[in-house]
């Protein structure tokens, strides 16, 4: 599935989804794909960027910044993290798709949960 780029997105605290935290680019990135940027290793395309959004433009990585209050929803793990200025984090309050729920015939629907102490 593709995205396209929405300019004023960095305007918005919610951004589009990532795929995963990583440290270093992928070797066959498709168009789309975006992730954050864990602890890149010296001489990968994600050095010098770590904790920004990297998201490939078909051509290119294109990195952005994030700032204080931005929240991502992880595909990876299936959780909400926010960027509380400093780091990733997992907030108060997050948002988890349930792929198996006994109650709710509509698997895979968004639900607020409770953070639990990791």
């Amino acid at each position: 599935m593709a995205q396209y780029r929405i300019t004023v997105e960095e305007t918005f605290s919610w951004q589009g989804p990532i795929i995963s935290i990583i440290n270093d680019a992928p070797s066959e990135p498709s168009k789309g794909d975006r992730y954050i940027v864990g602890t890149p290793t010296e001489e990968d395309p994600f050095e010098t960027h770590d904790k920004s959004i990297a998201w490939f433009n078909g051509t290119a990585w294109v990195f952005d910044v994030p700032e204080e209050g931005w929240i991502v929803y992880n595909i990876q793990t299936k959780r909400t993290i926010q960027f509380d200025g400093d780091n990733w984090i997992n907030p108060p309050v997050i948002l988890e798709v349930l792929e198996e729920d006994p109650v709710s015939p509509a698997v895979g629907q968004m639900w607020i949960v409770e953070d639990e102490e990791e």
